[in-house]
């Protein structure tokens, strides 16, 4: 499994790489309010996006499984995602009629991401499925040059953040240009021969539209409450550091989540709950195993990191949220990626949806609160206080369904390597520069893999046999 999650995490590190450099180049040529309308335009997107298509991708993933359906799976999915597509049309008529001269192309802009964005998405999550990762790279490098590339060029000839949104669109265009093949094909306008799966889908997914609109609260709506109550320039600070901790330690975890999950849903598939359970505690640790360190290293590098990663109209005011907001993606990753595992094998999730009700409206509250008291800090706190409570909610309420294993070990020999490797960098801490930036990720890793050798008996045989195996 720490192999399979390893292919994930080699292939996205290109598209990551680029995420970077896009970054990088994006602060440089766009000013901060420019990318704080951008950031916002992309949060509306996102909730659109869960509220609309990503049901689909999540009926797919969980009942992909079953070999006997996956035809009539298949051609629902696709055929259903067209027809919502369709209905975009008149909906986006009705937005230009009422909306400012001055916003409706990003208004159009903005549709066109949300429809390429949830093609793309059901492309992946279907490599996901089929458990091919090199496949997943392609995709994922495709789209990730591609908007790079022109991205780069709008923002450089003052696109803006209709610029950014149009490179966005193209990217996810060319990456999904067509259906990924499959054994079974996708026929996008054949009969419906067997509606059996579309009950299937609409039934397991379209609850988790609200769960996923609720995430959008949480995970995006204090961008839109800063551009609202501080204005596009402090939205455009947040937002920037939220996509670098994203770039960083995000990535690592959906890496890892990506191997993962469908090895949960397949050890569920026949109802062995002891199975299921064994599998789970395995992901949480290799889920956390990378998570604290990743966390714990982007928190202590966040200086150094946002003057070396972002333009320098951005560094200064970024640099304090980075800290708040990695750990806010480990707390999102352990509940969504864990915790709320047990609402998708249990197919309860309506209970998904009071926790994420319940997480929106405290993350609403005190991102308002605390925006009065602590400024923009106070939304990145904000958020990461919401992303807890609402694990220890979901694991609290899951478990009445199914027990989550949250090995205790593994929590704890982690903090361990993860507190050595912490000691390990801070003599390093000062530096600045993209040389000093690699020297310290490079000291960082290795004495997090040496440290975590020591600790964890099962790391260690593991890498012991590698070795003799090479040796031989």
């Amino acid at each position: 499994m720490l192999g399979h999650t390893l292919q994930y995490l080699a292939l996205r590190a290109l598209p990551a790489g680029a995420g970077f450099i896009g970054m990088a180049l994006y602060t440089r040529f766009l000013n901060p309010a420019e990318y704080g309308k951008f950031a916002q335009a992309m949060a509306v997107v996102g909730l659109a996006n869960g509220v609309v298509f990503r049901w689909l991708g999540s009926g797919l993933l969980r009942f992909y499984a079953r070999e006997q359906s996956r035809p009539a799976l298949l051609n629902a999915v696709a055929r259903t995602y067209v027809y919502l597509a369709l209905g975009a049309i008149p909906l986006l008529g009705l937005l230009l009629a009422f909306n400012e001269k001055d916003s409706r192309w990003l208004t159009i802009a903005s549709m066109t991401a949300l429809l390429g964005q949830a093609w793309y998405e059901l492309n992946t999550t279907l490599v996901q499925a089929e458990m091919r990762p090199l496949q997943y790279g392609r995709l994922e490098l495709v789209r990730a040059l591609a908007t790079l590339a022109l991205g780069f060029g709008l923002a450089a000839s003052g696109g803006g953040a209709v610029g950014l949104l149009a490179a966005a669109t193209v990217g996810t265009i060319i990456a999904s240009s067509r259906w990924v093949n499959t054994d079974s094909g996708l026929q996008i306008w054949g009969s419906w021969r067997n509606s059996a799966p579309l009950g299937e889908l609409a039934s397991y997914g379209i609850p988790l539209a609200l769960a996923f609109s609720l995430d959008f609260v949480i995970n995006s709506s204090d961008r839109l409450i800063i551009g609202q109550l501080l204005g596009d320039t402090q939205s455009g600070f947040y937002s920037v550091a939220y996509d670098l901790s994203h770039h960083s330690v995000g990535i690592i975890l959906i890496a890892v989540n990506m191997s993962t999950y469908p090895r949960a849903m397949e050890a569920f598939k026949d109802g062995d709950v002891a199975h299921a359970q064994g599998q789970l505690a395995r992901n949480f640790r290799l889920l956390f195993g990378l998570g604290l360190p990743a966390a714990t290293g982007l928190t202590l590098l966040r200086s150094n990191v946002a003057q070396t990663v972002l333009g320098a109209g951005y560094a200064e005011s970024a640099s304090p949220l980075i800290g708040w907001i990695a750990f806010a993606t480990l707390a999102a990753a352990l509940k969504a990626f864990h915790f709320d595992i047990a609402f998708h094998l249990m197919r309860a999730t309506r209970r998904q949806v009071f926790v994420q009700a319940t997480a929106a409206v405290v993350n609403v509250l005190l991102t308002v609160v605390l925006l009065h008291v602590l400024g923009v800090v106070g939304a990145a706190i904000a958020t990461f206080l919401t992303f807890v409570g609402a694990g220890a909610l979901s694991w609290s309420l899951g478990k009445r369904l199914l027990r989550i294993p949250v090995p205790g070990s593994a929590i704890a020999q982690t903090t361990v390597a993860t507190a050595l490797m912490g000691l390990g960098l801070l003599p390093l801490v000062d530096l600045r520069g993209p040389l000093a930036l690699s020297l310290q990720v490079s000291v960082g890793a290795a004495v997090y893999v040496l440290s975590a050798a020591i600790v964890i008996p099962d790391l260690r045989i593991a890498l012991l046999r590698r070795l003799r195996q090479g040796s031989a």
